[in-house]
C-alpha cells in the first residue's frame, strides 16, 4: 500500500510538470530535454545498480540524464541465491555493482510490478570491467521497499539522502543540474563507496 501510494504521488508530481522542459548537459552541449512520463513496460534496458550495505542491503540505480535511465532510485533489497536462500555478504566498505542478466522495464520496476531481478555482483563497476565476486555469479535481488524515486534532470530541496542498515548509515547525494554526480559514502566509517560524474555517470569522479 505504501509503495503504491508513493508511486501515485510521484506520478502525480511528474504529470503536473509534464509540459515543462528541463535543462541538462550532454557531452558538453547545453540543451533542453522534455521529461518523459513513466508508462507500463517503458524504459527497457540493462539497468545497472550500485549495491551496498551489511544487512539489510540497498541498491541505487546508475542513472543518465535521459530515458531510459533518467531516474534516481534507492531501494531496500534482499540478496538470494537461485534456491531462494538469503545471502549475507558485507558490501559496506567499498564499491560493488549489480549487473542484471537481462533487460527489464524501469517503469515497471518503479511501479512494483518487478520485484525480483536476476544478475551478478561485481567488485567495482561492471561497466568498467569489475570482476564478478565468486559465489555471486547468478543471484537474485528482491526489492522490499522503495526509499527514493525521482526523475532526472530536476532540482531538489534536499542535498543528500540517507539509509541505514544494522551497523552503518549511508549517504547519497541528490543529483541536480548543479551537482551532476552520483556520490555514495558510508557516513559512519567516513568512507567513499562510489562516485561517478554526469551526464553519463560512467567516468569516476576526479580524485
Amino acid at each position: 500500500m505504501k509503495l503504491k501510494l508513493a508511486i501515485t504521488i510521484l506520478l502525480a508530481a511528474i504529470n503536473a510538470s509534464a509540459c515543462t522542459t528541463a535543462t541538462r548537459h550532454v557531452a558538453g552541449n547545453h540543451e533542453q530535454a522534455v521529461l518523459s512520463l513513466p508508462s507500463e513496460g517503458g524504459r527497457v534496458s540493462v539497468h545497472g545498480m550500485v549495491i551496498f550495505g551489511s544487512g539489510p542491503y540497498f541498491i541505487e540505480h546508475i542513472p543518465m540524464l535521459h530515458a531510459p535511465h533518467d531516474f534516481q532510485i534507492v531501494a531496500s533489497v534482499e540478496i538470494l541465491d537461485k534456491t531462494g536462500k538469503l545471502l549475507t555478504p558485507d558490501f559496506s566498505n567499498q564499491g560493488f555493482t549489480f549487473e542484471p542478466s537481462a533487460n527489464f522495464s524501469l517503469d515497471d520496476f518503479m511501479a512494483g510490478k518487478i520485484t525480483h531481478i536476476e544478475g551478478s555482483i561485481h567488485e567495482g563497476s561492471f561497466e568498467q570491467g569489475g570482476k564478478i565476486i565468486p559465489g555471486f555469479e547468478s543471484i537474485v535481488i528482491a526489492v522490499t521497499k522503495m526509499n527514493l524515486v525521482r526523475q532526472l534532470p530536476s532540482e531538489g530541496a534536499q542535498t543528500f539522502f540517507e539509509v541505514s542498515d544494522l551497523k552503518y548509515t549511508y549517504q547519497t547525494n541528490i543529483i541536480t543540474p548543479k551537482n551532476s554526480v552520483q556520490n555514495l559514502e558510508n557516513k559512519t566509517l567516513h568512507k567513499n563507496l562510489w562516485c561517478v560524474v554526469g551526464p553519463d555517470f560512467y567516468d569516476p569522479c576526479p580524485q
